[in-house]
């Protein structure tokens, strides 16, 4: 990124996006694919990591392929030249597994922890956040404005 800083970068960005927006939408066409790889393939497979970064060994969570199969990315150009980049998991439990979330019962239900003998009896059990697409993002954020920027450059 050189001699700006992060913020001025992804404002330059914009404005070249603005005056090449198929060039910025194919380069976020890219970036989106490359952080929905990284997601699948370091948060969403092997067997589970209770918490924390994910690698290809031990992800944040052993999904079963249904996490998985429902990350998709979604890049648009508007009437405006405006280019937006989404990847969303359309898996009902996604937000849950992400953001965490404090479950209930109607009823009490019985579960062993893992490594204990005895069982615990309760109403609700807290569901810890497990972000399987926020570090993904963070991590290749430079790679994708470089990518943007490099296809601006080319098209001029």
């Amino acid at each position: 990124m050189g001699r700006y800083t992060a913020v001025q970068y992804e404002r330059k960005l914009q404005r070249w996006a603005k005056k090449s927006p198929e060039a910025a939408k194919e380069a976020l066409e890219k970036g989106t694919a490359l952080v929905a790889r990284e997601a699948k393939q370091k948060h969403l497979s092997g067997p589970r990591m209770p918490v924390g970064i994910g690698s290809e060994s031990k992800p944040t969570i052993n999904s079963r392929g249904a996490l998985r199969s429902g990350i998709t990315t979604k890049v648009k150009l508007d009437s405006k030249k405006n280019v937006q980049a989404s990847i969303i998991s359309k898996h009902p439990l996604s937000r849950i597994h992400h953001d965490g979330a404090l479950l209930t019962a109607r009823e009490q239900f019985v579960f062993t922890l893992p490594g204990r003998q005895d069982e615990v009896i309760t109403r609700q059990v807290r569901m810890p956040a497990r972000p399987f697409l926020r570090a993904p993002v963070q991590k290749n954020r430079p790679k994708i404005l470089q990518m943007i920027a490099k296809k601006w450059k080319g098209k001029l």
